[in-house]
């Protein structure tokens, strides 16, 4: 069922844009690798995947930076920048994500740099990462999942062609439709 969906979203998105995982702790080590090479198998090329084991299985994480062919990207698990050492140590995360506010982003990038690896952005409220991301020189992409919460602000972040661009405005540049905050908290 995943490579068929996989199969799928290849064709629909073409060869020029990468496709990337998120498994969501769902695998062991060895599963993780195992689906890795049933994917290659089947011609589907991974750019990395997320989250593919919980981040207190050091040694799975050891296993996977000793025998994955493609980045592993994490982990959206941790709520301590400091947490992921563990795991950064053994070689068991090749991308590291921020999430949450802008303060954990300033600190995933720093941490990123003193491990030369780039961070990725998650989807933030408002997709305020963006801008952590314009200003961290670690940042190398960010998450767009199009959650709705563009709707609710005046000057939403644009979103054009795979690209998001900061709002040019004072602040975080959002400001609300108090209408429609109105309307919604009835």
């Amino acid at each position: 069922w995943d490579v068929r969906r996989l199969q799928l979203v290849r064709e629909a998105v073409g060869h020029s844009v990468e496709i990337n995982i998120d498994a969501n702790l769902a695998w062991t080590a060895r599963q993780t690798i195992e689906r890795m090479e049933t994917f290659r198998n089947a011609g589907i090329e991974l750019g990395y995947v997320e989250d593919p084991i919980p981040p207190d299985d050091v040694g799975g994480y050891r296993l996977l930076g000793q025998e994955m062919w493609i980045d592993v990207a994490g982990h959206d698990y941790i709520s301590d920048h400091e947490g992921y050492r563990p795991l950064l140590d053994v070689g068991g995360i090749q991308r590291l994500r921020f999430r949450d506010d802008l303060d954990y982003a300033i600190a995933m990038s720093r941490l990123g740099e003193e491990y030369n690896l780039p961070v990725i952005g998650c989807n933030t409220l408002f997709e305020v990462g963006i801008h952590a991301a314009v200003a961290l020189p670690s940042i190398e992409r960010i998450e767009f999942a199009d959650l709705g919460w563009n709707a609710l602000p005046e000057h939403p972040v644009q979103v054009e062609d795979g690209y998001m661009f900061a709002p040019d405005r004072p602040g975080a540049g959002l400001d609300p439709k108090l209408e429609l905050l109105e309307e919604l908290s009835r």
